[in-house]
């Protein structure tokens, strides 16, 4: 992956944003926020009775966060990653992985990438399924007590190829408690801060143009 598609997968905060990420619950001991991106997927559900594969509930947007931790070395310890929803924010799954995790993993999936370079794997991949020009596709498959990311390519003309597939347990009710405390301030904040950035703007306008605000009081 190179350094430039690697960056564009990378966090951009305003200083507003990057203030309220202080109370982020899933960056707390010191973890580093390397991605968070809503990923375009296919919901599969449990099979139903006296069905053996997942049923297909259509396309769904995902909202996935990617957090390094490092040790006092400053070397990758362990990677987490979580399952968000925007419509139901007490969808949460989330997955630890560690160098050992990550060994029998890589070694499962025949993957090629050293734990090093796996947060920017796992960012490019979701960047991919968000992409209309890409042949990446991600599945998103619910089972009981968990669920799993299918990142597959669609680039071979007869069959799809398994890129990678990362299981992950539905989340601690505690650290679901956290994040959806912290997504409710976080709101909060974002529309005190959008109250107070349209109340400025519309002194302004009222100074220079008020025209403006007197026709938009007419239409309304």
């Amino acid at each position: 992956m190179s350094d430039e598609s690697r960056s564009s997968t990378l966090v951009k905060e305003s200083p507003f944003v990057s203030r309220l990420s202080e109370f982020d619950p899933s960056l707390r001991n010191g973890g580093q926020l390397i991605l968070q991106q809503n990923c375009r997927v296919e919901l599969r559900l449990p099979p139903e009775d006296g069905e053996e594969s997942p049923v297909s509930a259509g396309p769904e947007s995902i909202t996935v966060k990617i957090v390094a931790f490092h040790d006092d070395n400053d070397a990758l310890r362990s990677v987490v990653v979580e399952a968000l929803s925007e419509t139901d924010v007490f969808f949460h799954y989330s997955r630890e992985v560690g160098r050992e995790d990550f060994s029998r993993l890589r070694n499962q999936q025949h993957l090629t990438v050293t734990f090093d370079d796996f947060p920017g794997l796992l960012a490019d991949l979701v960047a991919q399924c968000d992409s209309n020009d890409s042949q990446v596709r991600c599945a998103f498959v619910l089972f009981e007590g968990g669920a799993r990311f299918d990142f597959i390519s669609v680039a071979h003309k007869f069959r799809f190829v398994e890129l990678l597939a990362l299981s992950l347990n539905v989340a601690d009710q505690r650290d679901t408690q956290l994040l959806v405390s912290f997504r409710f301030n976080e709101l909060k904040s974002r529309l005190a801060f959008a109250e107070t950035r349209y109340n400025d703007l519309a002194k302004a306008v009222q100074t220079r143009y008020p025209q403006i605000l007197t026709a938009r009081e007419d239409h309304l």
